[in-house]
């Protein structure tokens, strides 16, 4: 028995020996896993035994840990120190409220419900720290119910395979440098309701899948690069976003207090929200593909006068498009198809239009759907094979004419004060539900009548106002019952059409450099297009069957078309469309002799600034760029010149060596594309950097020299036979 306690004894021994030795080789990690760790408001971190040495204000870590630490102490800097701070799927790595002033590094947070979570909390820094495989967010930077959560930094983070990666709300004025944020579900986003919600300052070394972050504050005039992979826009105007390809984040492009953007051809895939409009107007999304985003375009706070129009706008999870607090935008000729809901306008969007979409297979809820939203009108849609049509939920007066509503479960619900006329509604499971309101108006009385239903059974053997006169009119006999309360005086025999074409163009809205020619094209949902008209500049009225389409040849930034169609059953497109603001600039800059800096002799490593003269007269200079070369060299070095005062632009060449000879020239560029070069070969552009001896002087200088030296030397002979 004895042996064997020894024994027994021993081999404890040998075991923790072994741990012990193997542990120090291994350099195995101490890990907690026993709760959440607190660094108090006093400094003290609870529990004590946690893996976290303190040195006054500085937390480093001593191992990993398994557990989510709350910050309750400003001012503090916590050092991972390369190791893991890991969750179980819940929670947050590290949560801050209303704390203000701390730095997180070198940490990697994984596992969590949020990653990092800034609540209320300001100038805090999160350095390069891996945050990953957290359930909800990476980053989450907002405000709850505090002052502000403003002025924070994240430099060098690498933030992966989150769900969100890094979300900003009601948050502003946060730096971000070298962040890579890539593999999220969605990558970057940021909302809020201010204009100061949005200023941020996110630069281009940020990325989302590898491809630049373009959060652009202030700017007008220019376009997107075509590299991409977020857009952010805000209180900037007359930028132009085509061409790109924009997915996997909270918003493909987001607009705050921004008007006059041009969003074209565009591929935004796999977004939360595909277009994000915040109190933006005057801007135009046209003929861009905004499919598999849980919402395809979102127009908020205040945004007016947008126009969304031929767009494919597809399998969205929520809704196609959504306007909320939105109004006097334009919805036209898109293609709605396969989302959640189609259309909806929410809490007092009103003097909308929604005209010429097709707007079918929506699953879930609604083909278009109004709430608290009035004074909108609904024309020529296409509606057909939703769950149900058209919902109009307290939104009078409304106006619905010429749409096709079709196959769906239920065509329109809705009540009380809209006027609903010139429909078809054809093989709804149910045509119409009132919920028991009444003064619906369903026609426009006679003889324009109302609208055609595929269930109703009534006969045509009279006509006028009452159908008391011998002879068919292509209106039944007797009214189409609703309900009790609601009925249509005057329903059409077949399908009715008294809608208007509806003809859109492919303006760009951008300067040309050439004659150029604006595309119109025209759709009608009944006997087809006659012909699409339109007047340039005011001129004469033309016809694209007889003279082409619309060509501009005038050149200057204020060219106008009036354009509208005409169907084959007389239908006039009233009020005709006109387009302002049409640009064309087929003139070259000129750019006047320049002047140099010093204008004579050029010494070694003396810089020489050029200045000229550079005027635009129509489209305006955008930029001018000089050009030098040494030596008559073939490679040019590019100096962009500054634009000072009134039309003078100004640049420096470095100062070069002796005997150099540099040769400059001007290019200059306007906002059409139009650019004239001053190709270098006129005398003024060339000059020579001079020795600072110049080789004529030195054969006269050395025989001086020689001279001076040969009378000093006989005065000293003379000297010495003096003294002699």
């Amino acid at each position: 028995m004895g042996r064997r306690r020894r024994g027994l004894v021993s081999g404890v021994w040998v075991l923790l020996l072994f741990v012990a030795v193997f542990g120090v080789v291994l350099n195995v990690p101490v890990v907690w896993g026993s709760g959440t760790i607190y660094i108090r408001a006093d400094g003290s971190i609870d529990p004590p035994t946690a893996p976290i040495q303190r040195n006054g204000d500085i937390y480093t870590f001593t191992g990993n840990i398994y557990d989510q630490i709350v910050v309750q102490r400003s001012n503090i800097v916590i050092n991972g120190d390369g190791y893991t701070l890991q969750g179980s799927g819940t929670g947050n790595g590290f949560y801050l409220r209303a704390i203000n002033n701390v730095t997180i590094k070198n940490t990697n947070i994984k596992g969590f419900g949020y990653g990092v979570d800034l609540a209320d909390s300001s100038d805090n820094t999160l350095l390069e720290n891996n945050i990953t495989d957290n359930t909800e967010m990476g980053v989450q930077v907002w405000l709850q119910v505090g002052d502000s959560s403003d002025n924070n930094t994240l430099f060098g983070n690498t933030i992966t395979n989150n769900w969100y990666g890094v979300y900003l709300f009601l948050s502003s004025n946060n730096l971000f440098r070298n962040n890579s944020i890539v593999g999220n579900r969605y990558n970057f986003g940021v909302s809020g309701y201010r204009l100061s919600d949005f200023i941020q300052d996110v630069d281009t070394s940020n990325t989302v899948d590898g491809k630049p972050v373009y959060y652009w504050i202030n700017r007008q005039g220019m376009q997107v690069p075509l590299d991409a992979g977020f857009v952010a826009l805000v209180n900037s105007t007359s930028i132009t976003v085509t061409g790109l390809d924009l997915k996997n984040n909270y918003q493909g492009i987001v607009l705050a207090y921004t008007t006059d953007l041009q969003i074209t051809n565009n591929t935004i895939t796999n977004n939360l929200i595909g277009v994000d409009l915040y109190n933006s107007s005057y801007n135009s999304i046209s003929e861009n593909n905004i499919t598999n985003n849980d919402h395809g375009v979102l127009l908020r706070w205040y945004s007016k006068n947008n126009t969304i129009s031929k767009n494919t706008i597809a399998i969205a999870n929520e809704w196609g498009i959504y306007l909320n607090e939105a109004s006097y935008n334009t919805i036209s000729a898109n293609i709605i198809t396969e989302n959640g809901n189609g259309v909806g306008l929410s809490m007092y969007s009103t003097n909308n239009t929604i005209s010429g979409n097709n707007i079918t297979d929506n699953y879930d809820n609604y083909g278009l759907y109004l709430y608290y939203s009035s004074n909108n009108t609904v024309y020529g849609n296409n509606v057909k094979n939703n769950n149900n049509g058209i919902m109009l939920w307290s939104s009078a007066p409304s106006y619905l004419f010429g749409n096709t509503i079709a196959n769906n479960y239920y065509g329109l619900i809705g009540w009380s004060n809209n006027k609903i006329y010139h429909n078809n509604f054809i093989n709804n499971t149910h045509q119409v539900d009132t919920l028991g309101g009444s003064g619906i108006v369903w026609d426009d009385g006679y003889p324009s009548c109302g609208n055609y239903w595929s269930n109703y059974v009534g006969q045509d053997s009279y006509s006028g106002m009452y159908q008391n006169v011998t002879g068919s009119d292509g209106i039944g006999d007797t009214p189409y019952d609703i309900d009790a309360n609601n009925r249509d005086r005057y329903p059409f025999m077949s399908p009715y059409e008294t809608v208007a074409p509806l003809t859109v163009d492919d303006h760009d809205g951008i300067w040309h450099n050439n004659d150029f020619t604006i595309t119109l094209r025209a759709t009608d949902i009944g006997s087809g297009v006659a012909e699409v008209y339109y007047k340039i500049d005011n001129g004469p009225t033309k016809t694209v069957s007889t003279d082409g389409q619309p060509l501009i040849t005038t050149e200057g930034a204020n060219n106008t078309l009036e354009y509208w169609s005409v169907d084959k059953a007389g239908n006039e497109e009233l009020p005709h469309k006109i387009l302002t603001g049409i640009k064309l600039d087929k003139t070259y800059p000129s750019i006047e002799t320049p002047s140099r800096t010093p204008d004579g002799d050029v010494q070694p490593d003396q810089s020489v600034k050029v200045s000229v003269n550079v005027t635009d007269a129509t489209s305006n200079v955008k930029n001018v760029t000089l050009s030098y070369t040494i030596n008559d060299g073939e490679t040019w070095t590019d100096l962009p010149m500054n634009h000072t005062t009134s039309n003078l632009y100004e640049a420096t060449i470095p100062p070069q060596q002796a005997d150099t000879t540099v040769k400059f020239k001007i290019t200059a560029y306007d906002h059409a594309g139009n650019n004239t070069t001053l190709d270098g070969t006129q005398p003024y552009c060339t000059y020579q950097v001079i020795p600072e001896f110049p080789p004529s002087l030195i054969l006269p200088l050395f025989i001086i020299t020689t001279l001076l030296a040969a009378i000093c030397f006989r005065r000293k002979q003379k000297t010495t036979l003096k003294i002699i």
